[in-house]
């Protein structure tokens, strides 16, 4: 499953791999979008990673799925 990790801005991949690779779970090869004093990671890893994560000490500050991206107005019919 696809994840998007929130981390603070200025952290680097290899922090944040080594912080949940042992969960079962990899950073992408893709840059980090930035997010003001944050920045977000894509990621692959099951989809328990949210409960496996929890209370454990890793520089990620939250995780939330990934989906495809819609365009405005393509959403349900109103």
């Amino acid at each position: 499953m696809r994840w998007l990790l929130t981390t603070p801005a200025g952290i680097d991949r290899a922090h944040v791999r080594r912080d949940i690779e042992a969960l079962g779970a990899t950073v992408l090869d893709e840059p980090p979008t930035p997010l003001g004093d944050e920045q977000v990671f894509p990621a692959e890893g099951p989809r328990d990673l949210p409960e496996r994560l929890r209370g454990r000490d890793t520089c990620v500050l939250g995780i939330y799925p990934d989906s495809e991206a819609e365009p405005y107005g393509r959403g349900r019919p109103g």
